[in-house]
C-alpha cells in the first residue's frame, strides 16, 4: 500500500484512533479496589457504572453508522451522569477528591477518543481527504536478512543454534526407536510429538507436553465406545470429519480439546484402513508418551535459559526514558505529533512484553522457586506504570 493512496491514508487513522482509544482504556494503573471503595463511600459508583455502560454504547452507535439524534441522546444521558459526578466532587474534600478528579478526567478523555474514531468512520465512509499522511513503516518490525545476522547464530551462546542441536538430536532419538522397533508400525507418532511439543523454554515445553497426554489420553478413551459399539463404516468416517473440523476450529484457541479431536480422527480412520484396533491405541499412548519424555529431556540436555534475557532491563529503561523525553518535548510545545507519541509509547511496551515474557519463562524453570523474585517483579510495575502516562 503506498503512502500517497487516499484510502489507505484514510483507513490507517482510523487504526490509529482505535489503538489511541485502547491506550487510553488499558493505561489505567491503579488499586481498583480502592477505587471501587473510594466511589461507593460518596455514591459515585453507580454513575460511573451507568457512565460505563452509556460509553459502550456509544461505541456500538458508531459501529452500527446510526444517525445524530441517537448520539445526541447518548450525550445528554452522559452529561446527566458527568454532572452527577461533579456535583459529588465539589462536595468531597478528602483523599477521595483526587480518585474522583482523576475518575471525571478519564471520562472525559476515553469520550473524546471514542468522538474522534466515530469523526475518522464518517471521513472513510465519505471518502473526503485524510487529514495529514501518516508513516506506518516505523511501526512495522524490521527483519534485516544479511550473513551477520546468521553467522551469528553458529555460535553456542545462540538460543536458536542451542534449539536446532536439540531437534536434530531428538529426531535422531526418536529415528532411531523406529529401527529399534520394526514391528510397530507407528513409531513416527514419536517425531510428531517432538515436532509439536518440544519448544525452546522449559515453560512452553512442559504446557504443550500436559496438553498433548492429556488430549491423547481423552482422546483414546473416547475411541473405546466408539470403536466397539459402532460397526458402520460410513458413521464412522463422518465421526472422523467432525473429528477433524474440531481439531481445526479448535487447534488455536485450546490445544487440549484439539488433541482430543485429531486422536479420534486418526485412530478412527486407522482402524477403519487397518485394523489391529488395540495395536492402534496402544502405539498411540506408548509412542506420544515417549516423544514427551524426549522432549523434556531435550530441555535438560540443551536448555535455552532465559536468565541471560534480563539484559531487556535496560532495552525497558531507555525505551522508557525515550518516552518520557517525547512526552515532556509535548508538553512543552515542541514539534512532536501524535505519531512519534504512538512510536515512542509502541518500543516501551514492546519492550516491557519482551521483558515480562522472559520473566515469566524464567520463574517457571526447574530450581526458579527457590529464588526471590521480588525485585524483578517491582522492575515489571515499575514500568508498567511508566507505560500508563
Amino acid at each position: 500500500m503506498q503512502e500517497e493512496n487516499k484510502k489507505g491514508q484514510q483507513w490507517l487513522q482510523q487504526l490509529y484512533g482505535m489503538i489511541d482509544l485502547y491506550e487510553v482504556l488499558t493505561a489505567i494503573d491503579h488499586d481498583y479496589d480502592t477505587i471501587r471503595s473510594s466511589l461507593a463511600e460518596h455514591g459515585a459508583l453507580e454513575p460511573v457504572r451507568k457512565i460505563i455502560l452509556l460509553l459502550a454504547n456509544r461505541v456500538q452507535l458508531i459501529s452500527e453508522r446510526r444517525g445524530p439524534a441517537a448520539v445526541e441522546a447518548n450525550q445528554q444521558e452522559l452529561e446527566k451522569y458527568i454532572n452527577q459526578l461533579n456535583i459529588l466532587l465539589d462536595k468531597t474534600h478528602n483523599a477521595a477528591t483526587e480518585v474522583l478528579s482523576a475518575t471525571i478526567a478519564n471520562i472525559r478523555e476515553i469520550l473524546n477518543k471514542i468522538d474522534q474514531l466515530g469523526y475518522t468512520a464518517d471521513v472513510v465512509e465519505e471518502g473526503a481527504e485524510p487529514t495529514g499522511t501518516l508513516n506506518y513503516t516505523h511501526f512495522i518490525p524490521a527483519s534485516p536478512v544479511s550473513w551477520k545476522v546468521l553467522s551469528s547464530h553458529f555460535s553456542w551462546k545462540s538460543d536458536v543454534f542451542r534449539f536446532a542441536l536439540r531437534w536434530a538430536l531428538l529426531f535422531g532419538a526418536g529415528g532411531l526407536a523406529g529401527f529399534l522397533l520394526p514391528d510397530f508400525r507407528y513409531t513416527y507418532w514419536v517425531l510428531l510429538t517432538i515436532a509439536i511439543v518440544a519448544r525452546p523454554t522449559f515453560a512452553v515445553t512442559q504446557r504443550r507436553n500436559l496438553q498433548r497426554i492429556k488430549g491423547t489420553i481423552i482422546g483414546l478413551l473416547i475411541c473405546l465406545p466408539l470403536i466397539y459399539f459402532i460397526h458402520n463404516t460410513w458413521i464412522l468416517i463422518a465421526i472422523a470429519w467432525l473429528a477433524l473440523y474440531g481439531f481445526f476450529l479448535f487447534n488455536q484457541p485450546n490445544y487440549t480439546i484439539s488433541v482430543v479431536f485429531i486422536t479420534i480422527t486418526a485412530i478412527v480412520l486407522l482402524n477403519i484402513h487397518q485394523g489391529a484396533f488395540q495395536e492402534l491405541l496402544g502405539s498411540r499412548a506408548a509412542f506420544t508418551l515417549l516423544g514427551a519424555a524426549l522432549a523434556i529431556l531435550g530441555w535438560f540436555l540443551l536448555p535455552v535459559k532465559q536468565s541471560h534475557q534480563f539484559k531487556l532491563k535496560q532495552a525497558v529503561i531507555q525505551t522508557n526514558q525515550d518516552y518520557l523525553d517525547v512526552i515532556v518535548n509535548c508538553m512543552n510545545d515542541r514539534s512532536v505529533n501524535n505519531q512519534d507519541i504512538r512510536l515512542a509509547r509502541k518500543k516501551a511496551h514492546t519492550a516491557l512484553a519482551s521483558f515480562s515474557e522472559a520473566l515469566y519463562q524464567l520463574r517457571r524453570e526447574p530450581g526458579s522457586s527457590k529464588n526471590d523474585w521480588t525485585r524483578e517483579l517491582q522492575f515489571q510495575a515499575i514500568g508498567y506504570r511508566a507505560n500508563s502516562w
